[in-house]
């Protein structure tokens, strides 16, 4: 039986993406016009 590796959540570090999104709004460099979650995912 093989053992399948997933990746995690923490993978894509969500928390650090943001705050670089902050700083830049912050310094003026940037407008976010909309913020978008994922509803479904598709593993193939």
């Amino acid at each position: 039986m093989t053992r399948r590796i997933e990746e995690t959540p923490h993978a894509y570090k969500p928390m650090l993406i943001q705050s670089v999104i902050q700083a830049q709004e912050e310094a003026g460099l940037i407008r976010s016009a909309v913020r978008l979650r994922p509803w479904i995912t598709f593993k193939a």
